[in-house]
Parts: structure tokens; sequence; C-alpha cells
């Protein structure tokens, strides 16, 4: 990202992010740039106090009884709650009122998918939160394009999850929607230069599956946006090298066929200001670009490209202990970190494998990015951003580092934050 959003927003990108400490956290109000407020309150009133003084005081502050709770005296009220702070206030005061407290959700303790893979090798999606995140969302049909070696596009956990332009017609040998890409029903292979962006090497399919692989299903793994869609898009050959050029046309055709999230698992330790241009081309249309910070086994190591580049929310990796991963590059454009050391997900022969790296980081880190826009469509990319890297969890130096940005994502909390207006959620201890 433009690292300027740390420090300072203007009024119209300001998110209030809610209050992760203490017994309650509030939901985000981004239509208003103000605390939300609980859709009903609870009134406790003193044993003995009469029921008609307490309707009227309620009424002389335009609320009403909406029904009362037996033997413990507590009423739950409606009228107009965004006055929630005053209101209680003023209530108190009154000496029949002993106290006035949200009306919460209260829910499962978490959602257990049934992919057989996921309650033994996949402990790191229960550690970032994403059961009790997924309570409140799985994800809509948001495009994450994935622009790396390709994808198994036949893989039992990627299938289903596969982009199809409803534009063009599959092999007729025309552009049908005239975006210069012939066939291009299931995204591009810009190695090859063909309409066949299949996975040759395994880690695109494996960063898709993290990111949003078919879940649920009783098949393989969970994935961590369980309804997003997969935009593959091949720009790294069967060895898993590619060109800026190539990365750079597929961040363009990314960002004209509708996809809003780019994940970028992949750099190089060079600056191209023609990928500088092509991300900047991106941010223009409203997407939110996601990339690795890089891997070495050498430590420190600058954060590679295009993670590097203003504007890109840069990822680095951590472990399943929550301490910064030793491979993990890292520098002043670190922005947030996820867990990246052997994570198991999908190759390209219709199995799984293990794999570790930023790159791994990087998908979590773009899936939970679906989660909250699913929540909130009309985010902006850095509102989108400042939710997940405000609500990160500091498992380094206090506050920014160069190891972990703001911490490790946390998406139980990011998925609290991004709560749509009026709803309250009392926050969960894990």
């Amino acid at each position: 990202m433009d690292r300027s959003w740390r420090a300072l927003f203007s009024p119209g990108l300001v998110v209030v992010l809610a209050l992760l400490t203490g017994p309650q956290s509030w939901a985000v109000d981004t239509s208003a740039g103000q605390k939300p407020v609980p859709a009903t309150l609870l009134v406790r009133a003193r044993a003995g106090a009469p029921q008609e003084h307490v309707k009227r005081l309620l009424a002389s502050h335009g609320m009403h009884i909406k029904r009362q709770i037996p033997h413990i005296k507590v009423w739950e009220i409606e009228g107009d709650t965004r006055i929630y702070d005053t209101l209680s206030a003023k209530l108190c005061l009154d000496p029949d009122v002993l106290w006035v407290e949200p009306n919460g959700w209260v829910h499962i303790s978490g959602v257990v998918p049934n992919d057989p893979f996921y309650q033994a090798q996949q402990g790191h999606l229960r550690l970032i939160g994403l059961p009790e995140a997924w309570v409140l969302t799985t994800g809509d049909t948001r495009l994450i394009a994935v622009i790396d070696t390709g994808v198994d596009l036949d893989h039992p956990d990627l299938v289903a999850k596969i982009w199809i332009s409803a534009d063009e017609i599959s092999d007729n040998g025309v552009d049908d929607d005239g975006n210069g890409y012939v066939d291009d029903v299931r995204g591009w292979d810009f190695v090859n230069q063909d309409a066949v962006p299949q996975d040759g090497h395994s880690h695109g399919s494996h960063v898709a599956g993290i990111a949003a692989a078919h879940t649920d299903n009783g098949e393989g793994i969970a994935g961590v946006a369980w309804r997003a869609s997969i935009l593959p898009l091949k720009v790294l050959d069967n060895q898993g090298n590619g060109t800026f050029a190539d990365v750079a046309e597929a961040v363009i055709y990314a960002a004209d066929n509708g996809a809003r999230i780019l994940n970028l698992s992949l750099g190089g330790e060079e600056f191209s200001q023609t990928l500088e241009d092509a991300i900047s081309y991106a941010l223009s249309q409203g997407c939110l670009v996601v990339a690795a910070a890089g891997n070495s086994d050498t430590q420190p190591t600058p954060v590679e490209y295009p993670a590097a580049l203003p504007g890109v929310l840069a990822v680095a990796a951590t472990t399943d202990d929550n301490v910064p991963a030793s491979f993990s590059n890292w520098g002043p454009e670190v922005d947030i970190a996820a867990p990246g050391v052997e994570i198991l997900s999908a190759n390209r022969s219709g199995s799984y494998y293990f794999s570790s790296g930023t790159s791994m980081s990087t998908a979590h880190t773009s899936g939970l990015a679906a989660l909250i826009w699913s929540l909130q469509p009309t985010l902006t990319p850095d509102q989108v951003a400042y939710i997940i890297t405000r609500t990160a969890r500091d498992i380094h130096a206090p506050g920014w580092d160069q190891r972990t940005g703001w911490g490790r994502i946390d998406a139980w909390a990011a998925i609290v934050a991004a709560l749509p207006y009026r709803t309250y959620v009392p926050t969960v201890m894990r």
C-alpha cells in the first residue's frame, strides 16, 4: 500500500474499527463515519420500580418496550438507538434504572466444514479465527485473480470455482467480447498466448486453493473465501519463472475483467516501471493488489517487487507458533503477515501437497479481503486494507514492525469490524 495511509486518512476514507479490547466490540459504520449502534437495548429496572413510570421515561426519549424478560426486571427497548451513548447516560440518571446495555448476538462457536483435511491438516485456519468468521460470512462470488503458474482447471476442489466469461463463446476462434483475447472463457495463458491457463507447476493451484477452494463439499481442503470465484492468469512457466511484461499484462487483464482482488504470489528483486504502471492502472480501477514479500534463505532480504511498490498490500509469513517465518523477507514495505509454513492446498494433478512461503500468506490475505468485501461491497480497497491491518494480532515488536507489519491477520476480528451498520457482536475470546 501507499504507506502514508498508515498515519493519515482523508475524512472520506476513515473507517471506524471495532474496539477489540474489553468486554464488547462495535461493528463498522462506513456510511456515516460514526460508531455503530445496537438494533435494540436492554434496560434493567430497580426491583419494585413501577412499570408505568419506566414506560413514561422511555417514551420521553422516543423509546418503547418491545418485551419484558420475566423475573429479572429487564426490558428490551426499541427506538432511535443511534443516540445510544447519550440515551443510556440520561436513562441511568433515573433512580429506577440500574443499567442499560446493547442487545448483542450469540452464535455457535464456529463453523466446521466437512472437508476431510480441514480438522487434521488446516489448524492455521482456526489459528486466524476463520471458524468464527464463517458464522458471519463465507463470502460471495467476488473474483480473485490468481496471477501465477495457472490453475488446475479440473481439480475437484477448484473446478467449480473457475471464472467463466459470460461474453465469450468457447472454442469458436472469435474474440466475442472484443477484449483482444480469443476464446478466453476461463482466463488467459500469457506465457503461451492461449486461452488455457492450465497449471504446469502446482504453485498457482496451491495459491488458488488457499484463497478460495470449494469448501464444505466433502472434498479435500477448506478455502478462506468459500464462495469466491477464481480468475486463472498464467504468467509463470512450468519452472515457475516469468517476465515483468507478462505480469503487467495480466494485472491489466484482471482489472479490465472484473477482478477486484489481484493475488500476486510472486516477485523479483528488480524494480520495473512497466509493472508499477500496470499496478497503478489496477489501483485506479478499484482493485486491491496483494503481493508476497518474498522468500530467502539469507535474512534480512529486502521485500521483492511488486510487493515493494506503492499501493500494494505486502504480505510476510508467520508460523503456527505466531512468530515470523525465518525465510520471510522483510523491510519498511511490509504491511501484514499471515500463516505461510507447511500449508496444505491443491496441486496440478487433482491432489494436495504442503508448501511454505509468503505466497501462501498472500493467498490467505486475499481470501480474507474477499470475505470483508462480501459484507461491505461499497468499501474502497484502502478501507479493506485498513480493516485487515488494524484488526491484525500484534505478534512481534509492539505496533508496526518490519517483520510482520501490523501483525498477523485475524479473520474474526476483521469480519466483526466489517459487519454492516446496526449490527452488534460480542467479542469472542480465543
